[in-house]
């Protein structure tokens, strides 16, 4: 699970403007084996 993100723009990039987004996860989940979880991402419950 990875919550760092950075822009795409080019000279964004170039002033290390790394930033994280929160990941929600509920309740009763199952996340398979080699699954990719993006920033930003709500799974919900069941």
């Amino acid at each position: 699970m990875a919550t760092a993100n950075h822009p795409i723009e080019p000279s964004l990039r170039e002033n290390a403007m790394q930033y994280n987004k929160t990941v929600h996860i509920g309740e009763n989940v199952w996340i398979g084996a080699g699954t990719i979880i993006v920033p930003g991402v709500t799974i919900g419950k069941d």
